[in-house]
Order: structure tokens, then sequence, then C-alpha cells
């Protein structure tokens, strides 16, 4: 049988199971064994597969197959593998981060009264006062805790570090909380853990630590609760548990994130009434995945949707060949959101990855736009992997609403610069100048103020790949600027949208192509022509089995 609903499982199509014997006694109660195919091949049933997976398992009072009220419940299992066992945190430093016992309303300014954002410091230096916080530190295992009397009322909980620059320029305090905090605090960005709901306690690999630490020790957590009938009097303290290692690891680990569409203004909404509304694909190109520096390590892969998710898969190719998706999962459950084993162990610079979202809008009667609140929707991938790369978040673009920027990024490759306030540009392109007068414009980041590279990368917001080496002793000239822009910058960016840079008139293009993601700051053009997935082959076969072999008593 196979269910795709909180409802009576259905009896499959195909019978790729065979009973080799059932008991029923009173000292031992209930028994049964079962042989099943490694691989039927049907869409029904999910592959024995080597790797950790989630079992359900239900009681009922009778063997009459029927409801079984609340006596149920689920756990992972390897069926090829002995029990894992988990690494021992007894002599690891263990720190809370929990929420203040805080008013579960929307703040001053919020949008959805149904829907706070609600967000909360911690300062690792007061909660470790016998750590050298001015050092790397490594944690290994976060452990979720949801406050019983409010844990209903939790859709996300994301933990961020904050940038010391922010701290010091926003005051920022431990234990201070913002009532309203949909948009993240200012330098708050680069993510650590997240949970949402049916997530687990996670283990890193024993060589791997997630790095904290290093002078950056403000910590955020953003809450998210979804209250659709306005309870009133809630109030929450969940968060996590960070187990800190005594040494460190040998590799970081990081949290690449796959944003297929998240805001309304990526994807149009979803139309009302179908039972199965397919995404435009969301293709990670080569092109963006070679700017990797190694080989990594994938820990875990956990999808992200919300109420009206119906499916998403994640594909590689790599080398001309589709190596299928990295986690099997038939249908999206809002409920089972836990990070688990991915299929494929590693990306590999020059990946492409496809990320296909679908959603049943069959009990909508308005079409569902995509945003932050439960009742809108999401196509939201995150996977944990080492070792950590800064180039780890991508961003779908809709092709048609980014036309003028590509056409815009077409001539200012192709053409020459001019003689300006800010110095002559005649000799390089129109793209190296417009990185030059103002990096806001340049990469859209929408701050809304003229941001000259000579300002940015002298200044402490300077970081890689925004600017040269130069930026790191703050002693960078007008002319390396310059080089670097028409030299690094602009090639990857005009490559991007299929020309070369000026004086180079090579590869000009007029067609405009059908994909386009953000890699981080650069906006990527391409043609994708997805490839064939795999074909299944099935696994196993009854006729091969001994049942003549007497089971075990249990």
């Amino acid at each position: 049988r196979y269910s795709v609903d909180y409802a009576m499982p259905t009896l499959d199509d195909s019978q790729d199971v065979e009973l080799l014997f059932a008991r029923d006694s009173d000292g031992s109660g209930t028994s049964w064994g079962v042989i099943l195919k490694m691989n039927s091949c049907d869409e029904q049933d999910y592959p024995i597969e080597d790797l950790s997976s989630f079992m359900h398992w239900a009681l009922g009072s009778s063997h009459t197959f029927a409801y079984h009220g609340a006596n149920r419940g689920q756990f992972h299992a390897n069926l090829l593998q002995a029990p894992m066992v988990y690494q021992d945190t007894n002599d690891m430093l263990a720190v809370d981060l929990r929420m203040p016992d805080v008013d579960v309303v929307i703040g001053e300014g919020g949008g959805d009264p149904r829907n706070p954002y609600i967000c909360s410091f911690f300062d690792l230096e007061t909660l470790l006062p016998d750590r050298n916080m001015t050092e790397k530190q490594h944690v290994s295992v976060f452990s979720p805790f949801l406050d019983g009397d409010s844990k209903q009322y939790v859709h996300h909980m994301l933990l961020y570090t904050c940038d010391d620059t922010a701290v010091e320029s926003e005051n920022f305090k431990h234990m201070q909380v913002i009532p309203e905090c949909e948009s993240m605090p200012s330098g708050c960005y680069e993510m650590k853990w997240l949970w949402a709901v049916g997530s687990e306690e996670v283990h890193l690999p024993e060589n791997v630590g997630m790095s904290f630490g290093e002078g950056r020790n403000m910590m955020l957590i953003q809450m998210h609760y979804y209250n659709p009938d306005l309870d009133q009097g809630i109030k929450d303290s969940s968060g996590v548990r960070l187990h800190f290692t005594q040494s460190l690891r040998e590799y970081d680990a990081g949290i690449m994130t796959f944003d297929g569409g998240t805001q309304g203004w990526q994807r149009p909404p979803i139309p009302a009434g179908k039972e199965n509304a397919i995404l435009p694909e969301f293709v990670v190109p080569s092109t963006c995945t070679n700017r990797w520096e190694s080989s990594l390590n994938i820990v875990g892969i956990t999808h992200h949707a919300h109420l009206i998710g119906r499916k998403i898969t994640v594909e590689i190719e790599r080398d001309g060949q589709s190596l299928g998706v990295m986690r099997k999962e038939h249908f999206y459950d809002f409920n089972h959101q836990s990070q688990e084993e991915s299929l494929i162990k590693q990306f590999i610079p020059g990946d492409s990855i496809k990320i296909t979202c679908s959603y049943d809008t069959s009990g909508r009667e308005e079409d569902v736009e995509f945003g932050d609140y439960t009742n809108n929707e999401m196509c939201f991938v995150p996977v944990m992997y080492y070792p950590r790369q800064d180039f780890e978040w991508f961003s779908y673009r809709d092709p048609s609403s980014v036309s003028e920027l590509y056409n815009n990024t077409v001539i200012s490759c192709s053409t020459a610069g001019t003689a300006s306030d800010w110095g002559n540009f005649s000799d390089v392109s129109a793209c190296t100048q417009s990185m030059m007068t103002n990096l806001d414009d340049f990469y859209g980041w929408g701050v809304g103020q003229i941001i000259p590279a000579i300002w940015l990368c002298n200044s402490e917001y300077s970081f890689d790949g925004i600017c040269p080496p130069c930026h790191k002793k703050k002693e960078c000239s007008f002319e390396e600027l310059k080089a670097f822009g028409q030299n690094v910058v602009c090639p990857n960016l005009c490559a991007s949208a299929g020309v070369s840079v000026y004086p180079l008139t090579s590869n000009v293009t007029n067609s405009q192509p059908t994909h386009a993601t953000l890699c981080r700051e650069v906006n990527l053009w391409f043609d994708h022509v997805s490839l064939d997935a795999p074909t299944c082959v099935p696994k196993g076969n009854f006729e091969n089995f001994d049942r003549d072999s007497e089971p075990k008593d249990i």
C-alpha cells in the first residue's frame, strides 16, 4: 500500500512484495516477515538503498487494516547497515540558544498577524567565557529544542552569524529581541543551521565542524511562527543546543542554498485549481559551479516548500550525463522536512544542478503567491556540505523579467567606456566603467546609494570576489580596480550573457537565452537542454530467494 496524504493507504497497483510468514501468539505477540525487491522501479515504491531513511510504524487494536489513532511513530534506519553510532557529546561543551520566552505576536511594521517573525541575539563571548572566541571554534552537533507549549506554532528557525562591524554600528546586544524581523538585521547573513517542521538533530562527520568565533561572536536566531487562528497568550522559548568540540576538525562545513523561488518578484503566482502545477526549472549552470575550489562532500539535503508543495527534485548533470536525483521523495510532506542523506555524495566543479518544484492548488480558490508567509509558497533547497566555499548561494531569475538587464549587459560589454568625473574609461569597456562608478547598480544590491569601487574596496566592508586582493590591506588604486574590472569581473559577467568584453567583439549573440540564474552576485544567462534521467533498472528476483529456510523466533 501507499499514501499521498494523511488518509487510508491505497492498495498498490503492483504488489512487489511476498509474505514469508505471519504468527500470532499470546506470549510474543504478532510477528511477520516479507521479502521486497531492492528496486521494483514502481513509482509507488521506494528502492532499498544504502542510506538512512524515514520509517513509519502504526499499531491498531486488531488485525483489521484500519486507523491506528495516536499509536504511531517514526524513526530513521538504513536497512542495509547496522544502526548508526553517533559521536559522544559528553566531552563537548553544550551551549543553549533559546528564545527568551517571547510573545508570539506580530511586531510593529509586520505584514501578517498570522505569521510573526521574531529574532533574538546571542553573544557567544558571554555564553562561553572560558573559550577564546577570537579564535575559530567548531560545532559538530546541532540539537533543536521545541517549547512544548508552543511547538505547533513554529514554522522555522534559522541561525546566523553577524558581522562584527554591523554589531558595533547597530549596537546589537546579547538577548536583545527584535519583535518584527521578517527582513534580516544588517550584517546577519551567514547561515549556520536551519530547522523546519519535522527536522531532527544534525550530526556532522567526525572530521567536520561548523565554524564559529574568529571575532564574530554575535549570533542571531530568526523565528517564523504560524498562528492561523490568532490564538492568544502564546509564549515561546524554542531554540538550539550547540555542541562545541574540544579541538578543531579538519574541515569547515557550510550550508549551500538553492533559491528556486521564495519571493513574489522571482515567480508569478501559482494558478489555483491545479492538481500538479510544475514550475519552470531552476538551473545552476556549470559556469557557476566551476567557481568552486574543489569537489564538495554532501552531508545532507533538505526540501522546503509550504502547505501545498507536492514534489521537489534536485538532479545533477555531469559530463554530459544525468546522474539522477539527490534525494527520492515521491511526495513532499510539510511535516517531514528533515535533512536527509544524498544519493549523490559529491558536487564536482562543472556540475549543472536542476531543481524542479510542483504544487497542488486544487483546494485553493485564489492563485498562490510566493513569499515568506506559510500561506504563500516557496521552492527552496539547502544543502549541508564540506569543505565550505565562498560561492554557496544561488537564486532563480525569470529570463523574461530580466531581459532589459540582459540587453544592457550585452551593450555595456560590447561598447567602450567614456571619460568622466570618475576617470578615463575610453580604453576599457563600459562594463568596467559601470563597475567602477557604482557597485550598487552594477550588482543590483538595491541599497539605493552610489557605492564606488574605490571606496568599498578600501573600506571595512570589502570582500573577495567584488574586490581584488589589494582590498585586504585597503590599498587598492584606481588602476588596480580598473584592471580587475576589465580582466576579471567583466569577462565573467559578459561570458554569462554570451558576449566578449570590448575591445573584443566576437561571440556577440542576438537571441535571448532560455534561463537566468543569480550566481552569488553575478547574473548568468544561458541556454539549457535537460538530459534524460537514468533508466531505472529493476533489482531483486523473488524466484532466487530460498523460501525453505526456517525463520527465527522474534
